[in-house]
């Protein structure tokens, strides 16, 4: 292998800019039979010259690209006649490399037909023996050679079975990360040159494809550049059983121009989760763990996690869609974050607790989308945002299986991400919903200053695109709980270009002409309608689907609902109005809508009591709280806790968004939020908190 371009040690002559031409021979390496990887229906590649093929040159000496190209007039074989006229600083002596492609390894499909036209690269030095009367003329007749070698994956089962794209079962992922040395010819690193690190991702969005391209057989091909104990690893997730698999190859040694077959027999996961203790549900809430709570104004008992017990501060429940409680009763999720006052706001991770061997796992959780744990078969799907804000993977961990594995998922659609932008991903995901095949998730990206909602593939990556728009901020999608091919969009206000963007109403004469606030949107692909508010109250806070998929209902001075097939209209509940005022920020019903849950943020007068005596209960991200339940048939409710303290003040607002979000979990047993003080920490923590609903029924028959 040739040395790289490095420059001479020696002083050079200065050289003169200006323009020039340069004719030559050369040959190119022909490949042989241990190259055959180069080869499509048994052609070799690039053995050919074709007319107008070009290269480009490099003057290694000083570290410049000369501008122009050397192109051929003829057809040949191995030896054809180059020649051109370049721009640049040339002198006697100065060693120019001629490059036959530029290397790109990135955005493989894992087909030979991509290697074969976008992966030839080969590059030959020579020196320069005179430049004269516009003319550069070279010493010796140059040899392209070869700069990359071609590795042939075949992806077996653990059986030894061949992975079958035919059956469109499997989609693989690969990451190929290594160190390479760059090697001379006789072996030794090259002058000049240390060890390069490598990081190439390969997006493969419809693997069935791929693999049919391959005669789905089960093999995909990769062009690498030369380099020592790499580590090549391959996935590969079967879409039926949702299992993952991986693999690493180490080491793998890559030469240029030579052709490797790799059989790679993926491994499953191991089930490294231990059998518990018969006993363990009568132990879920015990005191390593939580601290019982019992409001002073309701009686009512709730359980709160410690932050001794968990080494976090903070540790929140989600959004009020979501579901952060397994239905066995055994994992939980919480969101962690270092205390307001002491650390970084804005830092989060994630804790997962298995309540049954009391162990914790870790998981990333910073990338601004609510993971979501699906509450039937135990799996956490949560989302990592690359540190570029350019590519996001969406993940999944079987916690029965083994919690701490890290199955990867599909990459976000790279089409709607803009090449070469600087932080495209501006929004990731406001919550994960799953569909009811758990196939895919809906996603509403801000992508710059545009908003995409559609639905993402797990197993293959298909994007299919629902709508878009750069005016609107369509945010908060939420699957129908039972129709995957209808979703619920909400729109809010933001700010973009220098300027700031309200909540659009629709101009439709309606509420004294002000127009239909355009808060819940409906939609399917390449369609979306505004859902009206109340005939009343031209008002929409925080919505949702009831569980039936037929109605949406949102918060507004009380609870409200509406059906999206009949339009008809529901006041669930209205807030008491006069004296100390009542909220409903966020609420949440039960599965059959018989009772629900809702937070209040009570806002008021500075100055005027709220309902507990206090002072200034005004709302502001961080305020005081109550938390409630709520029984529509009575018209009784019940305070779950009956006062929260403020984590912050209002002259400087949280950054958690600490809202409780109060919602029920596991078949509607428990109503889950975030709380702020408790017995350890008075005022500043918050607290994952879970409450029986048993107890809310009875005080509220």
């Amino acid at each position: 292998m040739l040395l790289s371009c490095t420059k001479e040690k020696e002083m050079r002559p200065s050289g003169d800019l200006g323009t020039y031409t340069l004719t030559l021979n050369l040959d190119k390496e022909a490949e042989t039979a241990v190259s055959k990887a180069l080869a499509v229906s048994g052609k070799y590649l690039s053995t050919s010259w074709k007319p107008g093929d070009k290269l480009s040159v490099y003057n290694c000496s000083r570290a410049t690209m000369m501008t122009g190209h050397l192109v051929t007039q003829q057809s040949g074989n191995t030896n054809v006649c180059f020649s051109g006229t370049l721009t640049g600083t040339v002198a006697a002596g100065d060693i120019i490399e001629l490059r036959w492609n530029t290397p790109d390894y990135a955005r493989q499909d894992g087909t030979l037909s991509y290697i074969a036209n976008n992966c030839d690269y080969a590059s030959a030095k020579v020196t320069v023996s005179s430049v004269s009367g516009g003319v550069i003329k070279v010493n010796e007749r140059p040899t392209l050679k070869a700069r990359q070698g071609i590795i042939r994956l075949s992806l077996k089962h653990p059986d030894g079975r061949t992975f079958d794209a035919s059956q469109a079962s499997f989609n693989i992922k690969n990451k190929i990360e290594w160190s390479a040395t760059p090697a001379s010819k006789d072996g030794a690193g090259a002058a000049g040159e240390g060890v390069t690190n490598y990081n190439l991702d390969l997006y493969f969005a419809e693997l069935g494809k791929k693999y049919e391209a391959n005669g789905g057989t089960g093999v995909m091909f990769l062009a690498l550049p030369e380099g020592s104990s790499l580590t090549v690893s391959a996935a590969a997730t079967d879409n039926v059983s949702h299992d993952c698999y991986k693999k690493v190859k180490n080491p793998v040694d890559v030469v240029a121009g030579k052709y490797y077959e790799i059989d790679v027999k993926l491994v499953a996961p191991v089930d490294d989760i231990e059998t518990p203790p018969a006993d363990w549900k009568s132990h879920i809430f015990d005191s390593d763990l939580f601290y019982a709570y019992t409001d002073s104004v309701s009686g009512v008992k709730s359980y709160y996690l410690k932050s001794q017990a968990i080494g976090w501060d903070n540790s929140q429940t989600i959004y009020y869609m979501g579901k952060e409680f397994s239905n066995d009763e055994r994992f939980l999720f919480a969101l962690v974050s270092p205390n307001e006052w002491l650390g970084n706001p804005k830092l989060r991770d994630g804790i997962i607790i298995d309540l049954a061997t009391r162990k914790q796992y870790s998981f990333p959780a910073s990338s601004s989308a609510y993971p979501y744990l699906d509450p039937e078969t135990d799996q956490l799907y949560y989302t990592v945002k690359n540190s570029t804000s350019t590519d996001v993977t969406l993940m999944r961990r079987d916690l029965l299986r083994n919690p701490e594995y890290e199955h990867e998922l599909a990459h976000y659609p790279r089409e709607i991400i803009p090449y070469g932008a600087t932080s495209p991903i501006q929004r990731v995901i406001n919550h994960i919903t799953i569909s009811r095949d758990k196939q895919m998730v809906f996603i509403d990206p801000r992508i710059k200053n545009c908003f995409y909602w559609g639905t993402l593939n797990f197993y293959t990556g298909a994007w299919e695109e629902w709508g878009h728009s750069t005016e609107i901020n369509y945010t908060h999608g939420q699957f129908n709980p039972m129709h995957d091919d209808e979703a619920l969009c909400s729109t809010d206000a933001w700010d973009g270009n220098g300027q700031h963007y309200s909540t659009p109403h629709e101009n439709d004469g309606a509420y004294n002409g002000a127009g239909t606030i355009m808060r819940m949107q409906f939609c399917k692909k390449g369609y979306r309608r505004t859902i009206s508010p109340s005939p009343t109250n031209n008002g929409a806070t925080h919505d949702g689907w009831m569980y039936d998929g037929d109605h949406v209902y949102w918060m507004s001075a009380g609870i409200h609902k509406r059906n999206v097939r009949t339009d008809e209209y529901t006041l669930i509940y209205a807030c008491p109005t006069g004296g100390a005022k009542e909220q409903t920020t966020h609420a949440h019903p039960t599965v059959d809508g018989k009772y629900w849950t809702f937070d209040d943020a009570a806002p008021g007068e500075k100055g005027v009591p709220g309902e507990d005596g206090e002072k200034d209960w005004h709302w502001y991200r961080g305020a005081r709280w109550r938390v409630k339940f709520l029984n529509p048939t009575t018209g009784k409710k019940v305070m779950i806790y009956s006062t929260r303290p403020a984590i912050t003040t209002s002259d400087s607002p949280s950054n958690l968004h600490p809202d409780p979000h109060p919602h029920f979990v596991c078949n509607d047993k428990y109503v889950v939020c975030t709380i702020a003080g408790g017995l350890d920490t008075p005022r500043a923590n918050l607290h994952w908190s879970i409450t029986p609903v048993d107890q809310l029924i009875q005080l509220t028959k």
